[in-house]
């Protein structure tokens, strides 16, 4: 059955400390076939010094896609970031792609998804398996604010109720904004902003389509130092004592205790105090 907007698509693409050349997701981008429902890519540097000049040169590269850049040296919160972007460039396109700088999207991504769209009467959330190292690590099953990861990589429609995945390649329809009035939390910002979002939205959308994809994305909490653990465990405890901060006692009694046992965790399997 056909949906009311063609398959077109703005995407969102956030940049820090990486100068467009150098990141994976915009080489790979380009690259992908169906390019032409690109309406716009919009690339959002978070970095201390512009780019405005590198940007120029990646688009160059590009044929009939217009890019924009917009630099904002204050690192705001990535869910104000991804709002901003949104208002200002959906325009009359049926999806925004979200995307980070360090994904490799397969050549059939866009095509895929337009594919799916197609055919599934226009999903509100498209999302690819995404593989980090030898393990799928989105989507996963949600529990309390952490993912447990799938054994395998799945397709089609999936519970979004009971799974979660990160933001990166998520395709969003324009009604997800724009009639249910969902937006990122301003406040959250960087961990937990996928997983408030997607949370809030299986309450209007109870299921997702997993596109028959699998791709590669870096975790960044894996390669980092010690100190870097420590202080990105800190973040995410905090993130998700903000995300259920509303929800009833029992449930924010969970995640407090939850979080304690990660922290224990973590001190057993790197062997430091400073995870306590």
């Amino acid at each position: 059955m056909a949906h009311e907007v063609p398959f077109s698509f703005v995407a969102v693409v956030v940049l820090y400390r990486r100068a467009p050349e150098e990141s994976a997701t915009l080489r790979t981008l380009a690259d992908c076939a169906g390019l032409g429902a690109c309406r716009e890519i919009v690339l959002v540097d978070h970095g201390p010094d512009s780019q405005a000049a590198a940007a120029d040169a990646w688009a160059a590269t590009l044929t009939g896609t217009p890019v924009s850049y917009r630099h904002d040296p204050g690192n705001p919160p990535l869910g104000q970031a991804y709002n901003r972007a949104i208002r200002a460039s959906l325009g009359d396109a049926a999806y925004v792609l979200i995307l980070d700088q360090d994904s490799e999207l397969p050549p059939s991504f866009v095509s895929e998804a337009a594919r799916v769209a197609q055919a599934e009467s226009a999903p509100s959330l498209m999302a690819p398996n995404i593989r980090a190292g030898d393990r799928i690590a989105s989507p996963c099953r949600l529990f309390l604010g952490w993912g447990r990861r799938w054994p395998a990589p799945r397709t089609g429609w999936q519970s979004l109720r009971d799974n979660t995945l990160i933001n990166s390649a998520a395709w969003l329809h324009r009604r997800v904004f724009l009639d249910w009035g969902l937006w990122y939390d301003p406040a959250l910002r960087l961990y937990g902003v996928d997983t408030d979002f997607f949370r809030r939205l299986s309450a209007v959308e109870p299921r997702f389509q997993v596109l028959p994809l699998t791709m590669a994305h870096d975790l960044s909490f894996d390669s980092a130092d010690l100190t870097g653990k420590v202080s990105r465990l800190d973040a995410i405890l905090a993130a998700n004592r903000h995300i259920y901060a509303r929800d009833p006692w029992p449930t924010r009694a969970a995640v407090r205790a939850l979080s304690l046992l990660v922290r224990l965790t973590y001190a057993l399997r790197y062997r430091s105090p400073r995870f306590l």
